[in-house]
C-alpha cells in the first residue's frame, strides 16, 4: 500500500472560505485511490507560519508518505498553476491568520535560495490539458504560506531516499476556473467536481512516479 499526503489550507485574511480544504479531503477520500492501493491522508493547515512550521515536519515523520500533493488557493487566477520551485523568502507586510507578520525575509537563514520540485511536471501539465482545464507551469509560488509550505516540504522530503515526489498546485476559486463573469452555485459545483477528478488523477500519477523511483 502506497501512502499519499494531501494538504490544503483554511481561511485567511480576505478569504473566508478556502476551497482547498474541501478539495484536499475529497481527494484523500476518493475511492479511485483505494482501488489503486493508495492510502491517502488529508491535512488542512491553518494559514499561520508557526502552525505550518510545527505541523509539517510532524506529518511527514508520522505518515512517511510516498508522494505529497499540496494545494493552495490563488484567488485572482483563472488557471491552475503547477509550482516548480520554492524560494527562501517571505513577504514582510503580509500577516498570517494569527496576525503575525514575518520579522525576517528568509524562511531559513542557512537554507538555499531555491528548492526545486522533482515531481513529473510535464506529465502533470498534460494531464490537466487532457482534462480541458486551463493550466500552466509556474516558477513563482509567491512569498506567503504556499511558498513557505513548498519550500519546507521540499527540504524535509529531499533528505529521504528515495525522495517522494512532492508538488504544490495553486488552484483558482472554482467559479473562476477558465471563465469570467459572476459566480453561480451550479458553475462552482461543476468546476469543483472537475478539479477533484483531475487532482485525483494527478495524485495517482505522483504515486506511479514514486513506485518507479523505489523499484
Amino acid at each position: 500500500m502506497m501512502r499519499l499526503l494531501v494538504t490544503g489550507f483554511g481561511p485567511y485574511p480576505g478569504v473566508a472560505h478556502n476551497p482547498t480544504a474541501l478539495l484536499a479531503r475529497r481527494i484523500a477520500a476518493h475511492p479511485r485511490l483505494r482501488r489503486f492501493s493508495v492510502e491517502a491522508s488529508a491535512h488542512v493547515f491553518e494559514v499561520s507560519y508557526a502552525t505550518v512550521a510545527r505541523d509539517l515536519p510532524r506529518l511527514l515523520a508520522d505518515l512517511r508518505p510516498d508522494a505529497v500533493l499540496h494545494l493552495g488557493l490563488a484567488p485572482r487566477e483563472r488557471m491552475i498553476r503547477i509550482e516548480l520551485r520554492g524560494e527562501n523568502r517571505r513577504r514582510m507586510l503580509h500577516p498570517d491568520r494569527s496576525g503575525a507578520a514575518p520579522v525576517r525575509r528568509r524562511l531559513e537563514e542557512a537554507g538555499p535560495d531555491l528548492r526545486s520540485s522533482r515531481a513529473p511536471a510535464e506529465p502533470l501539465l498534460r494531464l490537466f490539458e487532457r482534462a480541458r482545464l486551463p493550466v500552466r507551469l509556474s516558477r513563482d509560488a509567491g512569498a506567503y504560506l504556499c511558498n513557505a509550505t513548498l519550500y519546507a516540504s521540499l527540504g524535509a522530503t529531499g533528505t529521504l531516499r528515495p525522495p517522494p515526489p512532492t508538488v504544490f498546485i495553486h488552484l483558482p476559486r472554482p467559479h473562476r476556473l477558465g471563465r469570467k463573469g459572476p459566480p453561480s452555485r451550479a458553475v462552482e459545483t461543476r468546476a469543483s467536481d472537475r478539479m477533484t477528478e483531475a487532482l485525483v488523477t494527478a495524485a495517482l500519477l505522483l504515486v506511479k512516479d514514486a513506485r518507479r523511483r523505489s523499484a
